[in-house]
């Protein structure tokens, strides 16, 4: 990149990488990170090779993955763990156990969520409280302990509500949605759902606002309302299929695609 000095090309790549995962061009975005791991491993930075193997393994989390992200998460948790950082290590855990949920492998995740919660509570760090919370209530979800998914996922809207952390009250809301769904409770489960929509529409989440669609999809099947559901399973796919992606739901237990 010209004449830049290796320390700006490295902010430089690592910002403009994230302009790109930000808007879902995940083969733009990797280059960046890429090339940004490169110099990062040159200026022997440990702090920015952790940071950027971490983004490397999101990429590959929603490209469907996970075997390659795991690799990388891992990668960057072995030098977040040689830098005694927190922070870091309470991150690259987060993405882990996301992957190993999207693999099946439950007691995999729930160990990650369960060390890191210890953790983030030890140093008091509200904002990753509130993301591990909803994320042990998923692993719940998908393990079909309910009691133990409201628990925990209600504890983590409460956090994330406490400290103004609109995107995990949506991550919340929406976990909320699709335990009540799992417990018949198709009504209350509707307006978590149609909650959590609004918050994800309102900041321009696209991802998110697909994978509760989904959910929504499923829930109007459960009701037997067919054309809501096609609708709602519709749009999932418009914006997947825009994204260049998948629709990714690890809580869905849809045994048919709505006709579209």
């Amino acid at each position: 990149m010209g004449n830049l000095e290796p320390v700006t090309e490295l902010a430089y790549l690592c910002g403009l990488g994230n302009v790109y995962y930000s808007i879902s061009k995940y083969s733009e975005c990797f280059q960046c990170y890429e090339k940004g791991l490169e110099i990062a491993i040159e200026l022997d930075d440990k702090y920015n090779q952790a940071q950027l193997l971490n983004n490397l393994g999101n990429v590959y989390l929603m490209q469907s993955n996970y075997d390659t992200a795991i690799d990388f998460y891992e990668q960057g948790l072995t030098i977040a763990y040689q830098l005694k950082n927190c922070h870091l290590q309470n991150i690259l855990n987060t993405r882990l156990g996301l992957a190993y949920i999207y693999l099946g492998q439950y007691p995999k995740a729930l160990k990650c969520y369960q060390n890191e919660l210890v953790n983030v509570r030890e140093i008091g760090d509200p904002e990753q409280e509130s993301i591990v919370l909803t994320s042990l209530g998923l692993v719940y979800i998908c393990m079909e302990d309910y009691v133990k998914a409201l628990y925990y996922n209600k504890q983590g809207l409460e956090v994330a509500q406490k400290i103004g952390y609109r995107t995990q009250e949506a991550w919340g809301t929406c976990n909320i949605g699709k335990t009540l769904m799992r417990m018949n409770q198709y009504q209350e489960a509707e307006q978590h759902l149609q909650l959590a929509l609004s918050i994800f529409r309102e900041m321009e989440c696209l991802r998110a606002e697909s994978e509760v669609l989904e959910a929504l999809s499923e829930l109007y099947q459960n009701m037997n309302l067919d054309h809501l559901s096609s609708q709602c399973y519709a749009q999932a796919l418009a914006i997947t299929q825009a994204l260049g992606v998948t629709i990714i739901n690890p809580t869905s237990t849809k045994l048919a695609v709505p006709k579209v």
